[in-house]
């Protein structure tokens, strides 16, 4: 088959394809991500959040992780309701929450023992 570019000049291309494709790879495996800042030193988000925010000052009061625990079962949930208000409740309606993906949304597990009460409990 007949090309219009000279073979020599096919190859050339060839190669300099090949290499600019074989540098982009090795540049991606060489390059770390920056590593986590302070925020990310504990996954509790209690113990290293700003506690100016009300919702970590509530994840903090009720030991919880956005990004849940190695060796510890969680015991209730912080969810964020429909309303946009924060609530303190048992792990499975956090669960529930979590898997029925409506207008309320799971914001984080936690330790502490979900209130008997969870219409009782405070928002904020």
């Amino acid at each position: 088959m007949q090309h219009g570019i000279p073979r020599p000049a096919r190859v050339g291309l060839t190669i300099v394809k090949v290499t600019a494709v074989a540098s982009v790879l090795v540049a991606g495996l060489f390059t770390s991500p920056a590593p986590p800042g302070p925020e990310y030193a504990d996954h509790r988000i209690g113990a290293a959040a700003d506690a100016s925010t009300p919702v970590a000052r509530v994840l903090a009061k009720h030991d919880c992780s956005t990004t849940g625990f190695e060796e510890e079962t969680p015991a209730s949930a912080v969810i964020r309701t429909g309303a946009g208000r924060l609530r303190h409740v048992s792990f499975d309606e956090g669960w529930a929450v979590y898997t029925r993906h409506g207008a309320a949304q799971l914001v984080a597990v936690c330790l502490d023992p979900a209130p008997e009460h969870p219409r009782d409990a405070p928002d904020q």
